[in-house]
């Protein structure tokens, strides 16, 4: 009766699964990003900090979720595209999605330090 449901293509069943393996991660940056809204007016530096690196997360992880469950398994059923390009363009993305992030974890650092008073030292 529902056997229809499983006849998706490959490529389907493997963006899907990654997209929920991803579905953590997505959740926390939309929070951060909704978070940041919410402080806006209290804290409007480190609100478009935190709302600056959270949408970088966000981006760069779902480019990442697209390359991995959608882009990755088309290509490999092309048979024009050979394994050392696949590789090629893996790798790339691999160092700019981790480039992405670090620079996004260092925007959230400098968050947390952003717009707070200096303490006077004591003598």
């Amino acid at each position: 009766m529902y056997s229809h449901l499983f006849d998706l293509p490959s490529w389907w069943v493997v963006f899907v699964s990654t997209l929920a393996s991803q579905l953590p991660e997505f959740l926390m940056e939309l929070a951060g990003m909704l978070v940041a809204v919410w402080f806006w007016r209290r804290a409007p530096r480190p609100a478009l900090l935190v709302l600056v690196a959270c949408s970088l997360m966000f981006v760069a992880t779902l480019f990442g979720t697209w390359v991995i469950g959608w882009w990755l398994p088309s290509v490999q059923s092309n048979s024009s595209v050979s394994n050392e390009v696949i590789m090629r363009v893996m790798s790339l993305w691999s160092f700019a999605g981790q480039l992405i992030h670090g620079i996004a974890i260092g925007v959230l650092i400098w968050a947390a330090f952003s717009g707070r008073a200096r303490s006077v030292s004591a003598p």
